[in-house]
């Protein structure tokens, strides 16, 4: 006595279409996915330059300052971003570059600061508000958190 395969065959059938389906979409989710995080790290990449140009501006100024007035303190708050792209980081300067560098480390940017020679620079800010302080102070140039 035979039996009939045409119900397996169909039911195998079935089976492989599924998977077929569920590789299609798996891949066509990743792609996407791939895609936006790319596109998100490139927004990153951008607000860093204009975070990082703010801040060596800042440090320019304060120096400037400070050479023209060697006993003044000045300090100029300059507003940040929370996150740059979707990502947490944090600034640094020293005496001749700026730093802009996500906490992952898929985002690292740099500015020059011009003309700063002889004055110490120093800070380094995690950036936990959306404002920060460059300040000349006791001869030399800082970087930190405003509170706030």
């Amino acid at each position: 006595m035979m039996m009939d395969q045409r119900a397996v065959s169909q039911l195998i059938g079935l089976i492989l279409v599924l998977a077929i389906e569920s590789i299609v979409v798996a891949s066509a989710l990743y792609g996407t996915s791939a895609y936006v995080d790319s596109r998100v790290k490139q927004l990153g990449v951008l607000q860093a330059h204009g975070v990082v140009n703010s801040v060596a501006n800042a440090v320019t100024e304060a120096v400037a300052v400070s050479r023209l007035f060697p006993n003044v303190n000045y300090s100029q708050t300059i507003s940040v971003p929370l996150k740059l792209g979707d990502r947490y980081y944090y600034l640094e300067i020293t005496t001749d570059t700026v730093y802009a560098n996500s906490t992952d480390g898929s985002i690292q940017v740099n500015s020059t600061t011009y003309k700063v020679e002889n004055i110490p620079v120093q800070g380094r800010v995690f950036v936990s508000s959306e404002e920060i302080e460059v300040a000349y102070e006791n001869g030399g140039v800082v970087l930190r958190q405003t509170r706030g």
